[in-house]
């Protein structure tokens, strides 16, 4: 695990893909905080933007977006959770404000893809410019969200590789499939707007802040975007196939198993009801005084039986 260093960082950029520590406050330069939302006056202080910008940098629960405005872009995008102890479905945002020279970013909790920008800025193996390091998180960001989608594909595998046997005997099949719709449901949720918000933002970029080389890797960022959308699409589709798969054996076992109890019924029915008659207490009950009476009935009764069978066959009923 990396060491948390996010809190707060400035990084003047050298416009070579690295750090210049002996810049002036005029070069370009990254800027991150990690707070949380009623932090506004803060931000506004220590980042000089506008009050109106820093409370959609901080706002909870904020959609995937991107929108230009006179002074520059608000971007909010969303990735897979990986801190410790956290579900990759429960998404971490980063928020972004780009304007000429600049980048603030704020996060309300760790983004590994920040940390990973910051170590090749260190290294000088990083973006050369401010828009480069906002499409440097948007393509990690996307980046990350690979593993956790391959992750939804090989289960659904796993469950479509099972037996019939094997699916009977489980008891953890329904849950299995029900937690993978619901999350690829909810990570759907949060990737198609991020799609466009990602479409929105290479849209933007023409003319503005962005070199060409830039707006083409927002492009493809973009692909792999709606690319992921319909692999999650895909996993449902496949997920929902499964589960009515799955009922529909379990409704046909149950039918059959109605269906052999009805035959049993209707060839007992008719011996119960002789037997029933024999049993009544009413005078005039034929062989209460013979000895043999029992086994005459009892034969009739076990003729009875095939005769039954034969007529249910007769009438296609069996």
């Amino acid at each position: 695990m990396q060491p948390d260093t996010s809190e707060y960082f400035r990084l003047y950029l050298n416009r070579q893909g690295g750090v210049d520590e002996s810049a002036s406050e005029d070069a370009p330069y990254w800027e991150h905080f990690r707070i949380e939302s009623g932090a506004e006056d803060e931000l506004v202080e220590r980042a000089k933007i506008d009050a109106p910008i820093a409370e959609y940098l901080l706002v909870d629960n904020a959609r995937p977006r991107a929108s230009a405005f006179e002074k520059g872009i608000l971007v909010v995008l969303r990735g897979a959770n990986f801190n410790a102890g956290a579900d990759p479905e429960d998404m971490v945002s980063i928020r972004a404000w780009l304007e000429p020279g600049r980048l603030v970013t704020v996060s309300p909790r760790r983004v590994f893809t920040v940390e990973d920008i910051r170590g090749g800025l260190m290294r000088g193996a990083g973006p050369s410019s401010p828009s480069g390091v906002l499409v440097s998180l948007a393509d990690g960001i996307v980046d990350r969200m690979v593993t956790v989608i391959d992750d939804y594909e090989e289960r659904t595998d796993a469950l479509f590789a099972m037996t019939p046997e094997e699916r009977e005997q489980s008891r953890t099949l329904q849950d299995d499939i029900v937690l993978l719709r619901s999350g690829a449901a909810l990570l759907r949720r949060h990737l198609t707007p991020q799609r466009d918000a990602i479409l929105q933002l290479a849209r933007e970029a023409k003319g503005a802040m962005f070199s060409e080389v830039e707006t083409l890797e927002l492009r493809e960022v973009a692909d792999r975007t709606i690319r992921f959308v319909e692999e999650l699409d895909s996993v449902r589709e496949r997920a929902t196939v499964l589960q009515d798969e799955i009922k529909f054996v379990a409704a046909e076992r149950m039918n059959r198993n109605m269906y052999v109890l009805s035959i049993v019924a209707a060839i007992f029915l008719p011996l119960s009801l002789f037997t029933g008659l024999l049993g009544i207490n009413v005078g005039g009950i034929p062989g209460t005084e013979s000895p043999d009476a029992f086994w005459i009935v009892t034969v009739g009764l076990l003729l009875l039986v095939p005769f039954e069978i034969w007529f249910l066959r007769r009438t296609g009923l069996i």
